[in-house]
């Protein structure tokens, strides 16, 4: 990961962020940091995994949904794009 140059002082800022390119962000302490494309060997492990979240929580009959990566979360007011999470259905 490398961080840009560019300093981000709110969230709304981030969200609104375009530099042109396809690059995505995770916004540490005020600075954005590139985030690496995955590899294809990468990509493969989170489709496993997300088939896997799938199967196992219609078996179980949980109110849970599992979601790709791209999906933003806040944490402790730092956006992060991870690669999968699952998502609690009301």
């Amino acid at each position: 990961m490398t961080k840009t140059p560019t300093k981000i002082t709110t969230v709304e800022e981030y969200l609104n962020f375009d530099d042109g390119t396809d690059k995505r962000y995770d916004l540490e302490d005020g600075v954005l940091v590139t985030i690496p494309l995955g590899t294809g060997k990468h990509e493969a492990i989170i489709t496993l995994l997300l088939v896997r979240f799938f199967l196992e929580i219609q078996k179980m009959g949980l109110p849970l949904q599992p979601r790709p990566n791209g999906t933003e979360v806040l944490t402790k007011k730092q956006p992060r794009r991870p690669d999968s999470l699952i998502n609690i259905l009301n």
